[in-house]
């Protein structure tokens, strides 16, 4: 397994899984998200924003205390590297 190296592109958007039609998958769209998977009735959208604890030197200001959250120190996982196309951690 790779090291983190800390590009902070992980940080920089949301993934949230939502139930979606195509009437919603537009609406997404049109707001700037991208769809990222879909199978007609769920979808994974990716919203566009990033984290408030993400310096400008790319570093987690929550790194080391317990209030960063679980998910943030096991990911991406393995096969979610299709969502972080700038992301070197798994190269």
């Amino acid at each position: 397994m790779n090291k983190c190296n800390q590009c902070g592109e992980c940080c920089k958007f949301l993934v949230v899984g939502v139930l979606g039609t195509s009437t919603l998958r537009a609406f997404y769209e049109a707001r700037g998200c991208s769809v990222i998977q879909s199978d007609g009735e769920t979808m994974l959208i990716k919203i566009h924003q990033t984290c408030p604890h993400l310096t400008k030197q790319n570093k987690c200001d929550l790194h080391g205390t317990k209030q960063k959250p679980v998910i943030c120190s096991v990911f991406p996982e393995p096969g979610q590297t299709d969502i972080l196309p700038n992301c070197g951690y798994y190269e």
